[in-house]
């Protein structure tokens, strides 16, 4: 839904206030092994948004919480219970 709407909510954002470089991240189908995220930027989400079908579920995301996906990504490779990443896991 918000996909169909993002020509409406970025000038909004922009007239409140939000700065054209504030990150974006739009994360279609998220939670399924089709998860794709696309990070860019208040001024380029447009066109971003516009390779993706607009009835694909798409959540977009605003603001510096954006930041937090390489940290987030981190973790969730991480082995379960531990802080240590898959690629340094050990294997049989």
């Amino acid at each position: 839904m918000a996909l169909r709407q993002i020509g409406m909510i970025v000038p909004r954002l922009r007239a409140a206030g939000r700065d054209a470089a504030e990150p974006v991240a739009l994360i279609t189908e998220a939670t399924t092994p089709r998860q794709r995220v696309i990070v860019t930027t208040l001024a380029e989400a447009e066109q971003a948004a516009a390779v993706i079908p607009r009835d694909v579920p798409t959540l977009i995301i605003v603001g510096p919480v954006v930041a937090l996906r390489t940290l987030i990504t981190a973790w969730h490779d991480a082995s379960p219970m531990t802080c240590e990443p898959t690629s340094q896991r050990a294997t049989a």
